[in-house]
């Protein structure tokens, strides 16, 4: 997480951005960190949570243990606070499935901004 990362949504929102957050979950539990959910949701950020499986024995082997009961954790925090209820409140959970053959990567397309 970046430590100048309020000061780039509030630019950001004033130039009438939507902002997109994409967050492995596990931050929110994290020292000065804490605070996030609650910022996002005051600010009707968009988040978009990553897991590289959906099955908790290869998150835990992956990201190390106790990752996936974690970020449930902050899945269930989320809730509480509108995400996935409030239609201004979006959350978007997505999964990296591991590469086929773990010697050949592509790159992205080209993306324009």
């Amino acid at each position: 997480m970046n430590y100048g990362f309020k000061q780039l949504v509030e630019a950001a929102r004033a130039k009438k951005k939507e902002v997109i957050v994409r967050s492995n979950l596990t931050i929110y539990f994290v020292k000065g960190f804490t605070d996030i959910p609650e910022y996002c949701a005051e600010n009707q950020l968009r988040i978009v949570a990553s897991l590289p499986c959906y099955l908790e024995d290869n998150v835990d082997k992956i990201r190390g243990y106790g990752v996936y009961s974690e970020s449930i954790k902050a899945l269930q925090w989320l809730n509480k606070l509108g995400y996935g209820k409030d239609q201004n409140l979006v959350l978007d959970l997505v999964y990296n499935p591991p590469v086929p053959n773990q010697n050949q990567f592509t790159l992205p397309p080209n993306q324009k901004i």
